[in-house]
């Protein structure tokens, strides 16, 4: 029987490029890990126990599609049920790009005065969360609490990449530049064909495209050399700690019983 397909991001890294690509046939539907309509009653606990349920009941429908922002934290106690049950594929992307793109995403244009991209890079998260999207507080995606939004995208981005041998791994650029080759590759994972270019993101019957979005390089334009260098540091920064200290939940997200 053909197994679910779980598409795995950070968000703001290709998400629906590859889920439209996926299921053309339906428009690009898919489900998302842990969905909760109940947004007056949101807490942790119970958003942990709706994403285990989610992943333990879908995995017997087959041929669908699903995504998760989760950090892989959120899985540990049932990582090897998700890669035998399901077709994983993690989408990566240039760390400048998702920073540009998620700022956007996060803060609306009338605050981006007070809050340059350049300051919300180096801020933390969850303080972020409060100010901007307080309705799912704390961060739903998250167990290991970001210092700031390097932080963020490396414990998500190193933690799924630790198990690619058990998963298929996509570049979002490579699926823009060189779109057959990733094509067949996708293919010859998931078993089954996908689209045979790329949906027009100007298509309304795809939702969640919008057009001018994932242009490769748009830091660009707000990310001078001097700063990409002052986020190069920061990262391997990270990358050295992460040899010498293990990875705990925040006290933040202990206090909501999570664990």
């Amino acid at each position: 029987m053909p197994k679910p397909i779980i598409v795995i991001t950070h968000e703001r890294s290709g998400t629906h490029l590859l889920i439209n690509c996926i299921n053309y046939i339906n428009n690009g539907q898919f489900y998302a890990i842990g969905y909760t309509s109940n947004k007056n009653d949101f807490n942790l606990k119970g958003y942990t126990h709706i994403t285990y349920k989610d992943i333990i009941s879908n995995a017997g429908m087959p041929n669908s599609i699903y995504k998760s922002h989760h950090q892989i934290e959120f899985m540990s106690g049932y990582l090897d049920f998700l890669f035998s049950k399901y077709k994983v594929v993690y989408v990566k992307r240039n760390l400048y790009d998702v920073l540009n793109s998620y700022y956007k995403f996060i803060v609306s244009p009338k605050h981006r005065d007070d809050l340059p991209i350049q300051d919300w890079i180096f801020s933390k998260p969850d303080a972020i969360e409060k100010l901007y999207n307080s309705i799912y507080f704390p961060d739903p995606h998250v167990i290991i609490e970001p210092e700031n939004y390097i932080h963020r995208w490396y414990l998500h981005t190193s933690g799924w990449l630790n198990y690619a041998n058990q998963m298929l791994v996509v570049n979002y650029e490579d699926m823009l530049l060189d779109y057959q080759n990733q094509k067949q590759k996708i293919e010859n994972y998931i078993d089954r064909k996908i689209a045979d270019k790329i949906p027009d993101v100007n298509d309304k019957s795809f939702p969640n495209f919008g057009p001018v979005k994932g242009v490769i390089g748009g830091h660009k334009e707000v990310m001078s050399e001097e700063f990409k260098k002052k986020i190069e540091h920061q990262l391997s920064l990270y990358t050295i700690k992460e040899k010498h200290e293990k990875r705990e939940p925040s006290s933040n997200h202990l206090n909501w019983g999570l664990l």
